[in-house]
Formats: C-alpha cells, structure tokens, sequence
C-alpha cells in the first residue's frame, strides 16, 4: 500500500516524516480534508486575518498530490472598514 506524507505549512513549516498507508490519492486526497477539518476545528485561529493554512500532500516518491488550501476573511470587519474609509456609501447614503 502507497504512503502519503501530509505537510503542514501555516507560519512553519511542519513535515510529516512517518506518513500514513492509504489505497491511493484518491484516499490521500480525502484524508487531507479531514486532516486539515480536524486541525483547524482546535485552533480555527490559524486562518484569520488572511493567514493561509496549508496541508501539502506528497507520495513516497516525493511527488505532490495535492495542496488544501484554507483561508477566512471577516467580512463583515472588511465592509465596515471600507465603509468608514468611504470606498462603500453607507445605508443612510443610499436613501
């Protein structure tokens, strides 16, 4: 069975040197996800203020698979913003 090695690159650069056996990169692809759900479900915080989150997926070959990429925006704090910078009328401006 094929193992994959699942990196971790937030601000540093963690990399998985034991990997995990799965059947294929279809299965390497789904485990990502949830590698990636599970991470970020105990540190959610890892991926604010425009901070990308990536799980990077290679084969024992060292080919890349796939990269999960996650990022969160506040929007609601960035449309406030623009806003109060003027670059969007607020409500009352657009009565």
């Amino acid at each position: 069975m094929p193992r994959y090695f699942f990196n971790i690159e937030d601000h540093v650069r963690d990399e998985d040197n034991q990997g995990t056996e799965l059947a294929d990169a279809a299965q390497a692809r789904l485990h990502a996800i949830g590698f990636a759900a599970a991470i970020l479900k105990d540190d959610p915080d890892l991926v604010w203020d425009g901070r990308e989150f990536i799980v990077q997926v290679y084969d024992d070959r060292g080919d890349p698979v796939v990269d999960v990429i996650v990022r969160a925006e506040d929007r609601s704090a960035n449309q406030r913003d623009k806003i109060n910078e003027g670059a969007i009328p607020s409500a009352s401006e657009t009565r």
